[in-house]
C-alpha cells in the first residue's frame, strides 16, 4: 500500500529537481528520501524517478501516475481541514461555470456563510468528472454524462444554444436558415466527444455527422473572437453570447424546425449523505 507521506516526498523531489533540494524542502535527511522514494516504487512496482543532469523527472509511463499523486495529495489535506469546518467543493464544466453557475454559487455560499467554506473547480467536463470520482469535487454541473457506477446524476435543465455568425455573414439578415445549410459551412468547435457534439447529434441526427468541423479553440471566448473575424460559424449556449448579441458584434440564427439546446446534469457521489452539503447544493440549483 502507498504511503502519503512517501507520495509527499516524491513530489517534492520532482517539483524541487533533486533528492537534496527535496530533502532541505521537507527538513529530513537526503537518505530519508531515498529511502522514501524506494518505498514508494517497491510499492507500484516500478521505477518512478529518472534523474538526469538537468534534474528528476517522471519515469517515461509514469506521467498519469503524478496528476493521481498531486491528487491524492490535495484530497488528504482537503480531509483533514474538513475535520475544522465543513468544506464542498463544486466542479463546473466550463461555460456552466462562466455563464450560468455563478448566481448559485454565490446564494449558496450566503447560506452557508457561517458553517462551512465553498469552493469552485472550473475544467473541462471530462477532467471535471476524472475530479468527481477521485474525491477532489463534491459535486458537479456538466454539460454531458457518462452513466458511471456510484453516483447520483440528474437532469438539472436544457439550455438553449443558438448558431453565431458574423454581422456580415450573408445569413446575418435571415429569418432562419434550414439545418442542412449548415452543411458545408466551417464550424468553429463541437467536436463529437464535446457536450455540443452530443447535443448536435441529438438534435440534427444524421447532419451532424456531415458537419465541417474546422478546429478547436478551447474556450468560448476564443471561438466567438474566431467567429467575429470571420474563421467560420459555431453553436453556443445562448447564456455565452447575450452581450455579443446585444452589441451586434454576432448575429445568431434560428434554425428551421430545431430547438437546439443542451441537457445539463449535476451529479455527486452516492456515498455521500442525502442531507449534506452535497446533495443540499443539487437541490438548490432546482430552485
Amino acid at each position: 500500500m502507498m504511503n502519503l507521506e512517501h507520495i509527499r516526498t516524491y513530489l517534492t523531489v520532482l517539483h524541487s529537481g533533486g533528492f537534496r533540494d527535496a530533502a532541505r524542502q521537507l527538513g529530513i535527511s537526503q537518505p530519508t528520501v531515498t529511502l522514501h522514494i524506494k518505498k514508494l516504487e517497491d510499492s507500484v512496482g516500478q521505477t518512478l524517478i529518472v534523474r538526469e543532469r538537468a534534474g528528476c523527472f517522471p519515469a517515461p509511463g509514469s506521467e498519469a501516475f503524478v496528476r493521481y499523486a498531486e491528487g491524492l495529495v490535495r484530497l488528504a489535506e482537503r480531509a483533514r481541514l474538513s475535520l475544522q469546518q465543513p468544506h464542498l467543493t463544486i466542479g463546473a464544466a466550463g461555460n456552466l461555470g462562466i455563464y450560468l453557475l455563478q448566481p448559485y454559487f454565490r446564494s449558496f455560499a450566503d447560506q452557508q456563510r457561517e458553517v462551512a467554506r465553498l469552493d469552485m473547480v472550473i475544467d473541462r467536463n471530462d477532467r471535471i468528472l476524472d475530479k468527481l470520482e477521485s474525491g477532489e469535487v463534491d459535486v458537479a454541473a456538466l454539460e454531458w454524462w457518462d452513466d458511471r457506477r456510484g453516483f447520483v446524476a440528474t437532469v438539472w435543465r436544457e439550455e438553449p444554444a443558438v448558431v453565431i455568425v458574423p454581422s456580415d455573414h450573408p445569413w446575418a439578415g435571415l429569418a432562419s436558415i434550414r439545418p442542412v445549410d449548415l452543411v458545408g459551412e466551417p464550424m468553429i468547435g463541437g467536436e463529437a466527444h464535446t457536450g455540443t457534439g452530443r447535443m448536435l447529434r441529438n438534435c440534427l441526427g444524421d447532419i451532424a455527422e456531415r458537419l465541417t468541423i474546422r478546429c478547436n479553440l478551447g474556450s468560448t471566448e476564443a471561438v466567438k473572437s474566431a467567429v467575429r473575424a470571420g474563421l467560420g460559424i459555431s453553436i453556443v449556449l445562448e447564456a455565452s453570447v447575450r452581450d455579443e448579441l446585444a452589441a451586434k458584434h454576432l448575429v445568431s440564427v434560428p434554425l428551421n424546425g430545431v430547438r437546439l439546446a443542451k441537457r445539463l446534469y449535476v451529479a455527486r457521489s452516492s456515498s455521500l449523505p442525502s442531507n449534506g452539503l452535497a446533495a443540499r447544493f443539487a437541490q438548490h440549483l432546482e430552485r
